[in-house]
Parts: C-alpha cells; structure tokens; sequence
C-alpha cells in the first residue's frame, strides 16, 4: 500500500494477471491494473498505477503462493478470505 498510493480496499481487490510491462523506446515499465470503486457515478474503473520491482515481486510471490487455493475456491483475488 505504501508502494502504490492504493487504498487498503483497492490493495485486496488486486488479482492474478493484474502486473503488466508498457515500452517506451528502449524503456520497460511495470504497472498494475486495479479497479478503482471511488467515482462519481459510482461504477468501478480500471486504473493503471506503475510500481517498482519491490511490488512486481511481491505480487508475483503472493500469485505463485495462492495458486492452489484460488484454483479451489475459483476466485482471481490475490488476498483470500
């Protein structure tokens, strides 16, 4: 969270396949799509926020530690309940 800039809702709501790389010439960057619940009309939006290799790391850790859990239970969250 202190990372991203998210909130703690947004930060739970991150699921599997959210990191994704943009090119820019030469330059890769690393961001992670999350769905932002706070709008005016109220509907969620897809926001792009970049993170550092501290986030891209720990996301793909958290993905490779709840694989099995989430193929039970069916859910694409990386935070499980």
């Amino acid at each position: 969270q202190s990372q991203t800039g998210l909130r703690i809702s947004e930060v739970l709501s991150i699921c599997k396949g959210c990191v994704k790389t943009m090119y820019d010439g030469d330059k890769a960057y690393d961001y992670m799509e999350v769905t932002l619940s706070k709008t005016e009309k109220g509907e969620p939006i897809v926001h792009k926020v970049f993170i550092n290799d501290l986030v891209r790391n720990v996301v793909k850790e958290l993905t490779e530690a709840t694989e099995s859990l989430r193929q039970k239970s069916g859910l694409k969250e990386l935070f499980l309940i």
